[in-house]
């Protein structure tokens, strides 16, 4: 069972993580993009593997539940997503927007999301998830079977320069990072009461190992499975994952972080509105280019500075929006905007 105690942790690092995925769209330098790309991402599945319980055995509730959690925030937010990405058509930040993309990426058909690109997480989460309820009654060395089996599948399919529909070819890369999640439960418990020293020691090797790894390698997009080196991949992955685990197990009393955390959701899809509206205001006044061009490393830190301004009100509106949708599709009465609010 997992305590209180862990879930503050665990915040803290979905916290962290939320963090990295903000920056690392707004066009850091390369050395700390790559640092940031090469475990930003597969932190969030290992968490959900880590609480992934096998308690809930009926399948339609937990279908219907990650329906709710994951895939009407997808649907509802791609939606909204699309005016802004005309938008961004026209003052000629982006080079095409035709039907047939808004179709595609919409639905996600041929493995790419057009409109809000961050929530490719989302279907890629929704069908790992429910790989994982089946593969999980199985035993230990049948998951870990499992596992290599689906990412020999990711790496492939993309060799063949193919992507498959809903995000399958990404959820089969991931699936590694949940069944370890999982099996890893006692071991972590392990780790995370061990001395002080033996943390910081562990928090050096990880970090030098996730740097050494994670610079070596040109491509590594976990989104569009665009990963040049999967070798240093997961192990890159991987050691930027304990590196997480051990900031979160010594900062365990961060009450901003465990709010990121408990809304690293919200974030994950309402921070491409906020950059995309700050990049056509940048482009309107004709600073953007400027900026990129002369300040680049200043530029991605204003970037970053003008969200976290923006957070608060944006997670209030992606609150109400997200009890909105589910009231309508639920038939649940339409929550007010201040009681909303109140929840922020």
């Amino acid at each position: 069972m997992v305590t209180s105690k862990k879930i503050e942790w665990i915040d803290i690092a979905k916290g962290i993580g939320i963090l990295l995925v903000v920056y690392g769209h707004c066009q850091p330098p390369l050395v700390v993009n790559k640092f940031i790309y090469a475990f930003h991402m597969p932190l969030f599945f290992f968490i959900s593997g880590y609480l992934f319980s096998r308690r809930k055995k009926e399948f339609k509730p937990f279908l219907n539940g990650k329906i709710k959690r994951l895939l009407v925030p997808y649907f509802v937010f791609s939606i909204l997503s699309i005016p802004i990405q005309y938008l961004r058509f026209r003052m000629g930040e982006i080079d095409s927007f035709t039907f047939r993309e808004m179709f595609f990426g919409l639905f996600n058909l041929d493995g790419t999301v057009i409109f809000n690109r961050p929530i490719w997480f989302l279907m890629a989460m929704f069908v790992s998830l429910l790989l994982f309820y089946f593969v999980s009654r199985l035993p230990v060395a049948g998951q870990i079977i499992s596992a290599l089996a689906g990412a020999g599948i990711a790496i492939f399919v993309s060799a063949q320069h193919v992507r498959l529909p809903f995000g399958i070819d990404v959820a089969l890369l991931a699936f590694i990072f949940i069944v370890i999640g999982y099996q890893s439960k006692p071991f972590i418990s392990k780790i995370e009461n061990s001395k002080l020293q033996s943390k910081i020691l562990m928090l050096l090797l990880s970090v030098a190992v996730t740097f050494i790894f994670s610079q070596m390698h040109n491509r590594n997009r976990m989104g569009s499975v665009d990963i040049d080196n999967w070798l240093y991949f997961y192990i890159a992955s991987f050691s930027g994952i304990l590196m997480t685990l051990v900031v979160s197990w010594m900062i365990n009393t961060s009450r901003v972080l465990r709010y990121l955390g408990v809304k690293s959701l919200a974030i994950m899809v309402n921070h491409f509105y906020v950059l995309s509206f700050f990049g056509i205001v940048l482009i309107v006044t004709g600073y953007k280019e400027f900026l990129f061009v002369n300040y680049p490393g200043m530029t991605s830190l204003l970037y970053f500075a003008v969200y976290l301004i923006c957070m608060i009100p944006a997670i209030w509106i992606y609150d109400f929006i997200e009890n909105a949708a589910n009231s309508i599709l639920y038939e649940r009465k339409l929550p007010s905007f201040n009681a909303t609010f109140k929840k922020v």
